[in-house]
């Protein structure tokens, strides 16, 4: 009777690792009637007798161990490939000037006028951009419209013939191909002139009679005075090009 108990011990232990190494979990661990002999089925046979199931031999799992140390940095992986470039941004909204029918006069570069008649200190307004046939210049406006930026002087003594300028508060022009020539803004009485610089006669010798300023416009008498001046060429008429008011959008 120890004897066969023993054997029987045994043959639940070797079933045991043959179910764990099978891992039959739903399955019935039946012994033969008549010999006693232990197998594994999914149902016992009508000579059989249903022991247990597989499961039920099994011990509640244990609790969980300590966690482990961490493990070494691993090395750096490979640099990836350069991505698609992403799409144009929308282009930054520019501010332009425009006079009192909404015509463009052109974009404004500068909030103030630096580098015009230092006689214009404290002087508020906007540096614009005019493209006049393909020649740039830049312009000091207001509200009021266009500020006079140097004084003309004539030979005559009534303001008439050709204007000449000292150039002593000039403002240049370009071109894409680079300096053009100078120009400036002068007062004809209440109207605003643009003149560039007649720069391939040069600079001559003039006995001035007459000017006009760039606050009135008014023509003024003088004696004579002796100069070295350049001749200037009329671009346009901007007071009536641009009628004022001018305004910024």
């Amino acid at each position: 009777m120890r004897k066969n108990s023993t054997k029987f011990a045994l043959a639940i232990l070797g079933l045991i690792i043959t179910i764990d190494s099978a891992s039959a979990d739903a399955a019935r661990i039946c012994a033969n009637r008549r010999t006693g002999e232990l197998v594994v089925r999914e149902n016992c046979r009508f000579n059989e007798q249903w022991i247990s199931n597989v499961n039920d031999l099994r011990g509640k799992q244990g609790e969980i161990g300590p966690r482990g140390p961490a493990g070494a940095l691993g090395a750096q992986g490979a640099t990836g490939a350069q991505g698609l470039q992403g799409p144009v941004g929308p282009a930054t909204p520019s501010v332009s000037l425009r006079d009192v029918n909404g015509q463009v006069v052109g974009p404004v570069t500068d909030f103030g006028c630096p580098g015009f008649d230092q006689r214009l200190a404290g002087w508020e307004g906007a540096t614009v951009l005019l493209n006049l046939n393909g020649r740039f210049y830049p312009l000091c406006a207001s509200t009021a419209g266009f500020n006079a930026t140097s004084d003309i002087y004539y030979q005559s003594t009534d303001c008439s013939g050709d204007g000449y300028t000292s150039l002593m508060n000039r403002v240049v022009t370009w071109t894409a191909s680079g300096l053009f020539a100078p120009s400036f803004v002068g007062a004809i009485d209440a109207e605003r002139i643009l003149y560039r610089v007649d720069v391939q006669q040069g600079q001559q010798s003039i006995v001035f009679r007459s000017g006009r300023d760039t606050y009135s416009g008014f023509c003024r008498s003088n004696a004579d005075y002796p100069y070295l001046a350049f001749r200037i060429i009329q671009e346009a008429n901007l007071s009536a090009l641009y009628p004022a008011p001018l305004a910024l959008q």
